[in-house]
């Protein structure tokens, strides 16, 4: 019998080499599956260690450390101790005013308790009574957030005032004193009810506020600047306040403290202003502004005509209305709505075609003006003044970044402003931007400002003109105030500084949450885990069984840390030429 094989019969496809792709998958498979198997392995490991310490607990006889929480420890009643009361772990009550000083009430801390000391299989009575934890937040609490105010104001090179009042529910209206120490951090140190309504009441209700804080006599030398918002009342208490202080036998020969104002609030009177300017310069952009400031504003009255209208726009750009009140947002209202009537115009026209109401029917009109075009190119000058000049010193006023750092972007702000001589060149610039909207709108207004004769583009420039003059006179005035803490050398170029009063009311944020007409507690007790909620209490107490020394590395540790993530951001955001 021939046994012989045909070569050609052979099937050698088996033996032929794998395709390149097929070589990268098992590769890619096989990394994959030695992390998985890295991660299995440590995650073996820390179960068997935790075992292991487990084990070691039980032979050695020692507690375990989650019951030992509940355990309690006999501490004296007399000197020689002839007598004794049983008192919770110092760890307890750590979690018990952790848990009161965020606002949880004493009842539903203690149910908690009570349900972990059940699974433990302990009793009702190793769990602090709801009286008891509302004795630590009544009593503990304050003493210890004047020690935190004590520590943290005393180790501070130089301190700042932050005052700010608000009314949260008629007749009721707060008063908020926070203090910004050099590194930056900012400590609520009061917050009272207050009746003050002029300039005078208001100066002898802070003074004397400040002059019962713990040691103020310790620290009272160090105050450097006073900062608020820019009312009438509010400016005159300043005033009295900084002469008061100055006054003072002690303080000769030292720089003056002085006043300055918040810089969104200055963002605000700067937005203010421009809009007051097109009131008068172009009666048409500002009542076209006004119109769909109404008519689509965010926050809808209870009125069908404006309700109907918001809805009907959101129905045809598929989205909620981009365009605020000034209840919604004061900062900016001017600039946003410009922007959003520039990208939306074609559906803001169809939207109020359909509705008689008064500001419908003037928004109309002027839409199908011959000068419409020139309307909306005046319309867009605040917006283009904002996102060209002024956004960067915004976000500036929004952080917390140092001296040196804020006169830079002042200075860059100010060259900008110089040079916005006319329309075209800013649109240009604003084409060339990284936000999208901010880009579309300045194409869409580019081809609005080409489409416009001679003598309407010499016009909208004019308005430009003026509209800078008037922002240059309040800005000019409120960046001088905050180029006087470096010129009287009351900071250096590094120090952070708190350049808004955006600390202070979010204190008034937070108070807000708590329900003042159904709380079963007294408005000083919400008051006091306010000021441990924005003081970061439960963080703070975390050190509270350190030394001093160790308290102090530790701080300085965490400002080291938020200076890497402000540099981060400051250098994403305005370019790695800031150094902190």
């Amino acid at each position: 019998m021939d046994m012989s094989i045909d070569e050609d019969d052979l099937d050698v496809s088996m033996y032929e080499e794998p395709e390149e792709n097929t070589v990268n998958k098992l590769q890619e498979k096989i990394k994959e599956l030695e992390g998985k198997l890295a991660v299995t392995t440590v995650e073996r490991d820390e179960a068997r260690a935790e075992v292991t310490r487990l084990e070691n607990v039980v032979k050695s006889g020692q507690p375990d450390p989650i019951k030992s929480l509940f355990g309690k420890t006999m501490s004296p009643t007399k000197s020689y101790g002839s007598g004794g009361v049983k008192k919770f772990q110092r760890q307890m009550e750590k979690i018990g005013l952790q848990a009161v000083s965020f606002g949880v009430a004493g009842r539903h801390c203690n149910y908690v308790l009570k349900l972990v000391a059940f699974e433990l299989g302990l009793e009702a009575d190793d769990v602090p009574s709801t009286r008891t934890l509302n004795d630590w937040r009544q009593k503990r609490l304050p003493d210890l957030i004047k020690r935190q105010i004590s520590e943290r104001i005393l180790a501070a090179e130089h301190v700042g005032i932050l005052v700010d009042d608000t009314a949260l529910r008629a007749p009721l209206k707060m008063s908020a004193i926070g203090m910004v120490c050099s590194s930056g951090t900012y400590t609520l140190v009061d917050m009272v009810q207050t009746d003050a309504k002029n300039g005078e009441q208001l100066a002898d209700q802070v003074i004397r506020r400040l002059e019962l804080l713990p040691q103020f006599e310790s620290f009272r030398l160090k105050l450097k600047y006073i900062q608020s918002d820019q009312g009438s009342s509010q400016v005159k208490a300043n005033r009295l306040i900084v002469d008061h202080f100055n006054n003072m036998p002690e303080r000769q020969g030292l720089p003056p403290l002085i006043s300055i104002y918040c810089g969104l609030h200055t963002i605000i009177n700067v937005d203010s202003r421009l809009t007051s300017y097109l009131a008068a310069s172009c009666p048409k952009a500002h009542e076209l502004l006004h119109n769909v400031k109404i008519l689509f504003g965010c926050r809808l009255r209870s009125t069908w005509s404006k309700s109907n209208l918001t809805k009907n726009l959101e129905v045809l750009i598929k989205m909620r209305s981009p365009f605020v009140t000034d209840i919604g947002s004061r900062i900016k209202t001017t600039t946003v709505n410009g922007q959003a009537l520039i990208l939306h115009e074609k559906a803001v026209w169809h939207a109020v075609q359909s509705n008689g109401c008064d500001k419908a029917v003037s928004t109309v009109a002027l839409m199908n003006g011959d000068d419409y075009c020139e309307v909306l190119c005046c319309v867009a000058i605040p917006w283009m003044l904002f996102s060209s000049c002024l956004n960067r010193l915004h976000s500036a006023f929004n952080s917390k970044c140092c001296y040196g750092q804020m006169r830079a972007i002042v200075n860059e702000t100010t060259d900008k402003l110089n040079e916005a001589t006319s329309v075209k060149p800013l649109i240009d610039s604003l084409k060339e931007g990284t936000d999208q909207n901010v880009s579309t709108a300045a194409v869409s207004l580019g081809h609005t400002f080409a489409s416009l004769n001679r003598s309407a583009k010499n016009r909208v420039n004019r308005h430009l003109v003026g509209a800078i003059e008037q922002l240059r006179i309040k800005l000019d005035k409120d960046i001088a105030m905050f180029t006087q803490l470096g010129e009287l050398g009351l900071v250096s170029h590094t120090e952070k500084l708190a350049w808004s009063n955006t600390p202070t009311e979010a204190s008034f944020a937070t108070l807000k949450y708590s329900d003042l007409s159904k709380s079963t507690m007294k408005l000083g007790n919400i008051v006091q885990l306010t000021i441990g909620h924005v003081n970061r209490i439960a963080e703070w107490m975390t050190d509270c069984d350190t030394t001093p020394a160790e308290r102090k590395d530790l701080l300085d540790a965490r400002v080291m840390e938020q200076r890497r993530l402000d540099q981060s951001f400051l250098a994403s955001t305005y370019g790695t030429d800031f150094e902190i």
